[in-house]
């Protein structure tokens, strides 16, 4: 014990003897663990950033997205490639260039090709985005109307807070149903519930049958990413999306004249939207 206490008192002594090196020893200790506290924090809070943004898009997801051809795109090209594999002989293309070859875009038929040609892919989800107005109780606003199936929540970790996600019969019937975002169920059932309550979407009704969980994501997060806000989105199955909303695959007349640059009605050129049935398979 006395040996302990004489240590004591010359290691006092000494500090005293030499207080300037003490000090600049002590402020090295601190800034050191200091240091050393804040980039492991810093670590920390990257890390989980990280894993915020994966979870957002998920971790082994592939996304497809569709590529509108503008015109003039690919038709001078494919009109070359066609008279040098005739060996220099007519051209089917020959004053067509500048034109926007056909092609049926991104459908559904593409999803049914990848899940039986990839054994290795797990789930497929299609995606088409309409913007539209949504009407109930008086309220009114606009909001993107998302053609989907139950993939679409698996693939993208959304869960429901309330109700059922869609049943088959729901898929294959086209049926007037539809799961609502966070935002949606605030902005227009602020005190009743949603569920089994109908709102029009654009020109036709749909049944709700689920509210999505609260996606808590900094709209930063969401813009670097490239994604919406899904609480603020209306999720139909995809057939009801292409049945009772809008199917850009289907052949009208008006499609035909675009296609072919002239709208009679008005005399003058227009452009189609988009050829793609989908907007994006994941």
């Amino acid at each position: 014990m006395q040996r302990t206490i004489f240590n004591f008192i010359l290691a006092v002594e000494g500090v005293l003897d030499n207080i300037l090196r003490s000090v600049l020893t002590a402020l090295g200790i601190v800034f050191g663990v200091a240091a050393v506290i804040a980039m492991l924090a810093i670590g920390t809070g990257a890390k989980q950033a990280l894993l915020d943004q994966m979870k957002l898009i998920g971790t082994n997801n592939i996304v497809i997205n569709s590529v509108m051809l503008k015109e003039g795109e690919g038709g001078e090209e494919t009109a070359n490639t066609q008279q040098s594999s005739s060996g220099g002989g007519s051209n089917p293309q020959k004053g067509k260039e500048g034109k926007r070859p056909w092609s049926p875009g991104l459908t559904l038929e593409d999803l049914k090709a990848i899940e039986k040609v990839l054994p290795g892919v797990d789930k497929v989800s299609p995606e088409v985005v309409e913007q539209t107005n949504l009407v109930y109780g008086g309220k009114t606003g606009k909001a993107k109307v998302v053609g989907i199936t139950n993939a679409f929540f698996e693939l993208n970790n959304l869960g429901l807070a309330t109700g059922d996600f869609f049943h088959q019969e729901h898929i294959e019937g086209g049926k007037p149903v539809c799961i609502i975002g966070q935002t949606v169920q605030t902005k227009y059932f602020p005190e009743t519930e949603p569920i089994g309550q109908w709102i029009k979407c654009g020109t036709s009704w749909f049944k709700i049958i689920g509210v999505l969980e609260k996606r808590v994501a900094s709209k930063e997060s969401l813009e670097n990413l490239g994604i919406r806000d899904y609480n603020a989105d209306v999720y139909v199955p995809v057939t009801s999306a292409m049945l009772r909303i809008k199917n850009r695959a289907r052949v009208t007349s008006d499609k035909i004249q675009q296609d072919n640059g002239w709208d009679d009605s008005e005399n003058e050129k227009k452009t189609d939207e988009s050829y793609h049935q989908l907007d994006k398979v994941v």
